[in-house]
C-alpha cells in the first residue's frame, strides 16, 4: 500500500487529501478529501494521473485533470455539484512513479473467472 497525505488547495483553502494505492486493487487509486464537516472519496483510474503527466490533459465525464505549470487541476462533477483541487505536480509525479515502481504498466489488469465477474456485476443490482 501506498498512502500520500497532502495538502491540495479547494476553494482557495488548504485541504488535506489521502492519495491511497492498493496493490490489492491495481488499476485504481482512492483520492479522500477531508472537510470540516465530511469526507469526500473518489475513486479513480491510476492511468489518469500518469496521462495527465505525460500529455497535459486526462479524463472525462465526472473526473477530469489538467496540467497548469507546476500544478495539476482535478475537476470532479456530480449530482451533488462541482469541485476543484490543485495538487502540486511534483506530488502528484511522485506518487505516480511509487505506483508503477510497486505495479508496472501492464500488470493492473484483473484476472477475473467468469463467476467472480457476475458475482461481481451482480453486487451492483
Amino acid at each position: 500500500m501506498i498512502e500520500f497525505n497532502v495538502n491540495c488547495e479547494v476553494s482557495g483553502n488548504a485541504t488535506l487529501c489521502d492519495l491511497k494505492y492498493d496493490e490489492s486493487q491495481p488499476a485504481e487509486i482512492k483520492m479522500c478529501f477531508h472537510f470540516p464537516d465530511e469526507d469526500i472519496e473518489w475513486i479513480i483510474s491510476r492511468q489518469l494521473l500518469k496521462d495527465v503527466l505525460e500529455s497535459g490533459s486526462s479524463g472525462e465525464g465526472e473526473c477530469l485533470f489538467y496540467l497548469e505549470e507546476d500544478k495539476i487541476k482535478a475537476v470532479f462533477i456530480s449530482p451533488e455539484g462541482k469541485g476543484i483541487a490543485y495538487f502540486d505536480k511534483a506530488m502528484i509525479k511522485y506518487f505516480v512513479e511509487e505506483m508503477y515502481n510497486l505495479i508496472p504498466s501492464g500488470s493492473d489488469v484483473y484476472d477475473m473467472s467468469d463467476e467472480t465477474l457476475q458475482n461481481w456485476l451482480d453486487s451492483f443490482a
